[in-house]
Formats: C-alpha cells, sequence, structure tokens
C-alpha cells in the first residue's frame, strides 16, 4: 500500500512520463505485475484516490528495482533468462532427443 503522507505521489499520466511506458503498459504492471528474473512476479504499487489511479516515485524506483538482476550476488537469475526463441528451440530439441529414444 502506498503511503500518501510520506511518498511523493504520481497521476498514471505522470507516471508513463517517468517510466517512458504507455498506460496500458502500466496499467499491466499494477494488475498483472511483471516476471522477475528468479521466476516471481512484482506488481506496482497504486491505489485509487478519489476519481484517480495514483502510484508514487517510491514505487516505480522498487518495482525497478526488483526487475534488476543483481550481476554481482546472483549469477545465476541472469543466467535463467532465456528468449523465447532460443527456448523454444531447446524444447524442440529436447523433444527430437525423447521420441529418438522412444521416449
Amino acid at each position: 500500500m502506498i503511503d500518501i503522507g510520506s511518498e511523493r505521489l504520481l497521476t498514471i499520466d505522470e507516471a508513463k512520463k517517468v517510466a517512458k511506458a504507455s498506460f496500458t503498459t502500466l496499467w499491466r504492471w499494477i494488475t498483472q505485475g511483471h516476471p522477475t528474473a528468479d521466476g516471481g512476479r512484482v506488481r506496482l504499487r497504486a491505489m485509487k484516490l478519489g476519481r484517480r489511479w495514483v502510484t508514487s516515485y517510491e514505487s516505480l524506483e522498487e518495482f525497478a528495482a526488483a526487475l534488476t538482476p543483481r550481476l554481482d550476488d546472483e549469477p545465476a537469475a541472469v543466467l535463467r533468462m532465456r528468449p523465447p526463441t532460443k527456448r523454444r528451440r531447446q524444447s524442440e530439441r529436447a523433444a527430437a532427443e525423447l521420441t529418438k529414444a522412444g521416449i
């Protein structure tokens, strides 16, 4: 939950400019979250204040920090991130090996 007394609030329109992202992307981050390098999900904290949805600079910072892999402490997390095409090719190779083995 956002602490409206201590955090610097941003409307979604203001947050779009700070994050350089579209409204749809921000809304997806709020409602569905974004996958992290370790396989989890992180959501952008936001709340409805009156008729508007707001987030905060602090929430954007936390969100970005959660998505940024820590290269000094967790190199394995970076290795787990594979592009979709590489993942598909590896899956196809594994399926071919299983078929060849009769499984």
